[in-house]
C-alpha cells in the first residue's frame, strides 16, 4: 500500500496534515501498513520522526533538513561533501563581527557579504564594499542582524548570474537566474536565463550528481555562483528544500517532473508506481 501525504499526489490512501500538531492512531496505523509513504515538499517534523521511528520508506528524505538548523549547519556539510564554497567567518552577532573587524579586509576580504544564517532565498544580505561602508554599518547597527548568527562570506563576482539546480531523485533541472541587484532572486525581479553557458550548467549539475553519491537530496534547489574571470567552478551558496516553479515549467511542469520522480522511486522500490495528479 502506497501512503500519501502530498496534497497532490494520489495513491492509494491519502491523507493531509496540514495545519495539524500530530497525528493519530489511525494514522499511525495506516503508517504501520504502509510498503511507502509520500510526503510532501516540506514535511512536518512529527510526521518525519513517525516515519524514522518505523523505519519506512519515504520520498523525500529530509534528513539534512532535519539536521540543518540554519545556514552554518549546510556549511559545514558542504565541507564534508568536498563542495567549493565562497570563504565565509561566522560569527555570534553583529557586534562580535564589529570586535573582529579588523581582520576582514584581509579574510575574506572587500568586497564581502553579511548574511543572517537564519535567512534563506536572498533575504537579510548586505554588501560591504571596503572600509568606510564598515563604517557606516558599524553607525546604523543594523538591529535586524544583532540577534542571530552571521555570516561574512567572500563576494564572488558573476555579473549577475546565479545558477538553480533542482535536483528530484535521479533527475536534475538547471537554470540561470539573472539580476542586476545584489540579491539575484525570481521574486525579485531577476530573470530566468536558458541560453548562457550551457557547459557551466552541465558543470553545477556534476556537482550536485557528485555529493549524491555520498547523501540523499531527493528534492531541493541548489543555488551556486560561479567566477566568470577565473576557471569555472561552482561555488554553492545555499540549498532550498522549499522553492518556486517558474524555472521547472510553473506549477504544472513542476507537478509533472515531481510526479515522475516518485514514480521512479516507487518501481525502484520494486513497487507498482500507483499514483496520479488530483490537478
Amino acid at each position: 500500500m502506497i501512503l500519501s501525504f502530498h496534497p497532490i499526489i494520489k495513491a492509494h490512501k491519502n491523507i493531509v496534515v496540514a495545519d495539524k500538531e500530530g497525528i493519530s492512531n489511525r494514522v499511525k496505523r495506516l503508517i504501520r501498513g504502509a510498503d511507502a509513504v509520500i510526503l510532501p515538499q516540506v514535511a512536518p517534523f512529527f510526521l518525519i520522526e513517525t516515519l524514522l521511528e518505523y523505519q519506512k520508506p519515504h520520498f523525500p528524505d529530509q534528513s539534512l533538513r532535519i539536521g540543518w538548523r540554519n545556514k552554518v549547519d549546510q556549511l559545514n556539510s558542504f565541507h564534508l561533501w568536498g563542495v567549493d564554497y565562497p570563504k565565509t567567518l561566522v560569527f555570534e552577532d553583529l557586534n562580535s563581527l564589529f570586535a573582529h573587524s579588523t581582520l576582514l579586509s584581509q579574510r575574506p576580504g572587500f568586497p564581502f557579504l553579511i548574511k543572517s544564517a537564519n535567512e534563506h532565498e536572498g533575504n537579510n544580505i548586505l554588501l560591504v564594499e571596503d572600509e568606510k561602508g564598515l563604517e557606516e554599518l558599524y553607525g546604523k547597527r543594523q538591529d535586524i542582524f544583532l540577534s542571530s548568527p552571521l555570516l561574512v562570506q567572500e563576494y564572488i563576482e558573476s555579473q549577475g548570474y546565479v545558477l538553480r539546480v533542482v535536483t528530484l531523485y535521479k533527475d536534475y533541472v538547471g537554470y540561470w537566474k539573472k539580476g542586476d541587484s545584489l540579491v539575484v532572486n525570481i521574486s525579485k525581479g531577476a530573470k530566468i536565463v536558458e541560453d548562457f553557458r550551457p557547459e557551466l550548467i552541465r558543470e553545477g549539475i556534476e556537482s550536485v550528481r557528485r555529493v549524491k553519491t555520498q547523501t540523499r537530496l531527493d528534492l531541493a534547489a541548489v543555488d551556486m555562483v560561479f567566477s566568470l574571470k577565473e576557471p569555472a567552478c561552482p561555488y554553492w551558496l545555499e540549498v532550498n528544500f522549499f522553492f518556486g516553479r517558474k524555472g521547472l515549467g510553473g506549477r504544472h511542469g513542476f507537478y509533472k517532473l515531481l510526479l515522475s520522480s516518485v514514480s521512479h522511486w516507487l518501481t525502484d522500490l520494486g513497487l507498482k508506481p500507483e499514483i496520479s495528479l488530483w490537478v
